[in-house]
């Protein structure tokens, strides 16, 4: 008999504390205030390496004593560099290689273009992430041929950019 009321004491206590909500904690019952918040997206900033392409034509149109002459010529190169970025500061370096194809006549002498390339450094401020103001100066350089009748000289010219 004593068996009979343990038994049924332990089951009503039971019944009684489903009833209420009573029940095992459990290891992942995160309430709203504790749950981890919200991945912050990180905007695009102007930190890295770019790497791209150019193309162009060249369209020249001169008169020598009369005779008009029309010049189409390519132009074209690479450039890469890189940037890195400080607070709203972005300091880097670039360099492209490109071709000229210019060929041309004056006063009786050919002229023609060839390669080019430069090597700078740069300096801006990022207003945000979709507007650079910056400067840029470095070291520039191209060779040209000239060619008057049997006389003629290529050479590398070097400038600032």
């Amino acid at each position: 008999m004593k068996s009979s009321f343990i038994l049924r004491l332990s089951t009503m206590v039971a019944v009684l504390a489903v009833a209420m909500g009573i029940g095992p904690a459990l290891a992942a019952d995160l309430s709203g205030s504790n749950a981890a918040p919200d991945p912050v997206i990180q905007l695009p900033g102007w930190e890295g390496t770019y790497l791209g392409a150019t193309s162009g034509v060249v369209r020249t149109r001169g008169d020598e004593d009369g005779d008009a002459k029309t010049s189409t010529d390519y132009i074209g190169g690479v450039f890469a560099g890189y940037n890195a970025q400080t607070g709203k500061v972005v300091y880097g370096v670039e360099g492209e290689l490109g071709y000229n194809g210019l060929k041309a006549s004056s006063l009786g002498a050919d002229i023609k273009g060839g390669v080019n390339g430069a090597v700078r450094g740069r300096l801006g401020y990022a207003v945000n992430d979709r507007l650079l103001i910056y400067t840029a100066a470095g070291l520039a350089a191209g060779r040209y041929s000239v060619k008057d009748g049997s006389v003629s000289d290529s050479r590398m010219l070097t400038g600032w950019t």
